[in-house]
């Protein structure tokens, strides 16, 4: 099979499409190849786990390329409500670097004496951008302040509140920025997932609002990993917090571990399967949402 198909085909249908193919007998195989030949190969243990959640949860609207043949069908059906979105994942934070150049990968599930986990070690705490990170935050200012985008959300974790800011620093006007607690990174174990207290972060980002955010140290922060469902839960709320905002144009930034369960688990997105891929640091995926 071709690069070139693999593309079009789904990380995470997963069990619902059927490939004609001699290279791969399931999609089990498809999934393991093709996170094998990214820069992250653990991605698929993210795939394999959201597999069987897919089998227990469902959609809670419909995701389309913008440019999508099937987009206008979908629109046009009574009670239909549609907003476009531009999904952007941070750019490189301390803890992907720490991870690519570490020779330890992570041990929480049996940890060692003392752990050697790259994302729990303490100078990786609320991870901040590299330099590299900053750099791919700056290169989406162009498609940032032409995307139309009249309201921020972001994650109050720091790397994104920083891609957050250097991506629509030339937006003019700037549009509010919402920080919303659901669009964080899966919490738990990992220190770089654990934020900030809220002070710290309305000193850096004073135009950021806040509201509803618990303030003081992490409330929600805990030394065991967030199960699975509970990412896909937080994205269902934010998908359906999308729905009852008043704009029709809006920018998340955020997370992999969370972008990858929202596009897998609270979107369908069979309209263009493409969608269904991990989202690498400091891209910008925009889609049409259709509820």
């Amino acid at each position: 099979m071709s690069d070139s198909k693999l593309k079009k085909a789904s990380l995470a249908v997963l069990g619902a499409i059927v490939f004609a193919s001699d290279k791969f007998s399931t999609v089990a195989e498809m999934v393991e190849d093709r996170a094998s030949a990214t820069k992250f190969p653990e991605a698929v243990k993210h795939f394999k786990a959201l597999e069987v959640l897919r089998e227990e949860l469902a959609p809670v609207a419909r995701a389309f390329p913008l440019d999508s043949p099937a987009l206008k069908e979908a629109a046009q059906k009574e009670g239909a409500i549609v907003k476009t979105v531009h999904f952007v994942r941070h750019g490189q934070g301390v803890h992907n670097l720490a991870a690519l150049t570490s020779v330890n990968k992570c041990d929480c599930k049996n940890p060692g004496n003392p752990p050697v986990c790259p994302y729990v070690q303490p100078e990786v705490k609320d991870a901040r951008l590299t330099e590299l990170g900053e750099s791919q935050a700056t290169a989406l200012q162009e498609r940032a302040a032409q995307c139309g985008a009249t309201l921020v959300v972001v994650s109050p974790l720091q790397r994104a509140l920083q891609t957050a800011h250097l991506a629509f620093l030339k937006a003019d006007p700037r549009p509010p920025f919402q920080a919303l607690e659901d669009a964080r990174e899966q919490i738990g174990a990992h220190v770089c997932d654990c934020r900030r207290p809220i002070a710290d972060a309305k000193a850096q980002f004073p135009y950021v609002c806040f509201d509803g955010l618990a303030e003081g140290e992490d409330p929600l922060w805990t030394t065991a990993r967030e199960p699975k469902t509970g990412v896909a839960a937080r994205a269902q709320n934010v998908v359906r917090w999308l729905r009852t905002r008043p704009e029709e144009n809006i920018a998340v930034v955020c997370h992999s571990s969370f972008l990858l369960t929202l596009f897998n688990i609270a979107l369908d997105c069979s309209p263009d399967p493409t969608l269904y891929e991990w989202f690498e640091t400091g891209e910008m995926r925009s889609v049409a949402v259709v509820w």
